[in-house]
């Protein structure tokens, strides 16, 4: 299932119109409409309004199938393996990041490989 499905999906399944999802996020509905039918990219600012509201992580819409690897992701795999992404994250001293913000890290980072994919 791709994104946009899984907007769809993940709305239909919380008994939310792309009406009442508009409201929510401040995204025209007839963006929504555009977005869950394929026929408009998404951008991550959109994506994460869409993910908080339906009070999913951002993380939920990616995974190994929506993406398949690439020689792209095989690398990302090992930075986040070998810690990296967190090596990363201490340089932004005066923040504290959580394990789900490491997630959203990982996921952000997936998300712009695959834009460049296409």
């Amino acid at each position: 299932m791709n994104v946009s499905e899984k907007i769809k999906d993940l709305r239909l399944k919380k008994n939310i119109s792309t009406y009442e999802l508009s409201k929510i996020t401040g995204i025209p509905q007839s963006t929504i409409s555009k977005i869950e039918n394929g026929k408009r990219k998404i951008d991550i600012e959109i994506l994460n309004k869409i993910a908080t509201a339906l009070d999913v992580p951002l993380n939920y819409f990616f995974d190994d199938k929506t993406y398949p690897k690439t020689n792209s992701f095989e690398k990302v795999d090992k930075i986040i393996e070998g810690n990296k992404i967190e090596t990363l994250a201490a340089h932004f001293k005066s923040e504290k990041f959580t394990d789900e913000d490491i997630e959203d890290i990982e996921s952000f980072i997936r998300f712009i490989l695959s834009k460049k994919q296409k």
